[in-house]
């Protein structure tokens, strides 16, 4: 019996030192992994004979103080809670016989950067809600949303948007010229915000109304009476003429030269087709003419 005691010391004291110190080899992650989550599984390979490893993460690679400090009898380690962008290091050693060994070499790897969070609604600022007069090429504007990259815009002639006659995304900026709209109709418009994570909300929707067509200028008139050399006429004529396409008012012209340098009567506003011009010259040639 004491034969087979001392056998089994003996046993012991080759066992330990053999194996009790081997150095486990990592595996997973690779040695200056990037891009790594903040949730993952440290494993390595297994030692003979080891019933246990120790398990150490670190911001610090001296270790000088750790974040991670656990045993198992496993050769993986499922760690949370890790930081953003950062850099860890981590060793393995085994224990047999509640004998540790060596730590293995240290490893590093990297988090991933934090994933950006969608951006915030943008707001609205030109046109004013409700705005009238407004070109038929207005240049939209509103105030940049934090986190955006980019913003998407609409403008409809529905507040639903279902048909957009505008609907550009990609905008780098925060202002946008819309083209081809038709004058004296009311528009709807919105925009959202864009990054890598996704859009914001649609803005709350604004609208605008553009300004009416521009008239052309009316047609050119023509004179009625007296007829064109005319003798005998009073000093104080009625000067006739047709009313011209298009017209709001006419102005006339009465002057002693065709070249109408000096007028003696130059009427404008005259809603009619008549103008009575009075204190006329007697036996005097008169030119006149109407627009």
């Amino acid at each position: 019996m004491i034969r087979s005691l001392f056998a089994y010391c003996l046993f012991i004291a080759f066992l330990v030192p053999q194996t009790g110190f081997a150095q486990p080899a990592l595996a997973s992650p690779s040695n200056g992994a990037t891009n790594q989550p903040t949730s993952l599984t440290l494993s390595w390979n297994s030692v003979a004979l080891a019933s246990s490893y120790e398990v150490q993460v670190s911001v610090k690679s001296d270790f000088s103080s750790t974040l991670i400090d656990k045993s198992t009898s496993s050769t993986s380690l499922a760690i949370s809670g890790l930081s953003n962008s950062t850099t860890y290091y981590w060793r393995v050693r085994s224990s047999t016989l509640g004998v540790s060994g060596s730590w293995s070499t240290t490893w590093s790897f990297t988090t991933q950067a934090s994933s950006p969070s969608p951006p915030s609604t943008p707001t609205l600022a030109s046109p004013a809600n409700g705005a009238s007069g407004m070109s038929s090429s207005p240049t939209l504007q509103w105030n940049g949303a934090s986190g955006a990259t980019s913003y998407h815009e609409q403008v409809a002639t529905t507040s639903g948007f279902t048909s957009p006659v505008s609907d550009q995304s990609g905008i780098s900026g925060t202002s946008y010229q819309v083209s081809g709209l038709s004058n004296s109709t009311t528009y709807y418009w919105r925009v959202q915000a864009v990054n890598s994570a996704g859009s914001s909300s649609w803005s709350t929707t604004w609208s605008f109304t553009t300004q009416a067509s521009s008239p052309s200028p009316p047609s050119t008139p023509t004179l009625a009476s007296p007829a064109n050399g005319a003798s005998g006429a009073s000093p104080s004529p009625v000067l006739q003429w047709n009313g011209a396409s298009g017209a709001t008012s006419y102005h006339e012209q009465v002057a002693t030269t065709s070249g109408f340098t000096s007028p003696v009567s130059d009427q404008s506003g005259i809603s009619g087709t008549s103008y009575q011009v009075s204190g006329l010259s007697n036996s005097t040639t008169y030119y006149w003419r109407v627009q």
